[in-house]
């Protein structure tokens, strides 16, 4: 919306609140979801003033920086739902050691989704590569060991065939002529 991020987590706490909790979704996580949904307003589409402005001091083309904003944006649009699913990654009601393993999961989830997305890990990521890195990234997100273990094996695989791939890459790449001086 074409409104601060302050007003559009009190209009989407009037409006859509009701309608979690009347799902089941607790009250510190729901608050969270809608106020960093609030937060992420302004490079939101189809308004996104945050983006138009941003394009007019750089001089640029507002749609691209728009598209290039939500690219940016991706993996922000994705965790609030994980909030939901697991508020121990908002720290609530587990343990340090629970909190922390959950954060560093969280973390690497976020980078892992980020590299599928834009597709760099040393250079540019061919799309299998991209397409684990990014499922592997929603499995570490999720909240269980069992997920944890299989994004992690997903992305290293993943990982390792980007990788592979930039080897042979640079491998097959004929030398660049070079003159005597």
């Amino acid at each position: 919306m074409a409104i601060s991020a302050p007003a559009a987590y009190i209009l989407t706490v009037g409006i859509v609140a009701p309608a979690l909790i009347g799902v089941g979704v607790e009250q510190i996580p729901m608050h969270m979801f809608l106020f960093y949904y609030a937060s992420l307003s302004p490079i939101t589409p189809p308004v996104c003033p945050g983006c138009y402005v941003a394009a007019g001091i750089a001089k640029a083309n507002w749609v691209k920086v728009a598209f290039v904003a939500v690219r940016l944006a991706a993996v922000a649009f994705l965790i609030p739902f994980f909030f939901i699913k697991n508020p121990v990654l908002l720290g609530i009601g587990a343990p340090l050691v629970e909190i922390l393993y959950a954060a560093f999961t969280g973390l690497l989830g976020a980078i892992t989704i980020a590299i599928g997305l834009f597709g760099f890990v040393t250079e540019k990521a061919f799309l299998p590569s991209r397409t684990l890195l990014f499922f592997s990234g929603i499995l570490l997100l999720y909240p269980s060991w069992r997920t944890d273990l299989q994004g992690l094996l997903l992305g290293g695989l993943g990982l390792a065939l980007a990788l592979l791939a930039n080897k042979a890459a640079v491998l097959l790449r004929k030398p660049k002529a070079s003159f005597p001086k």
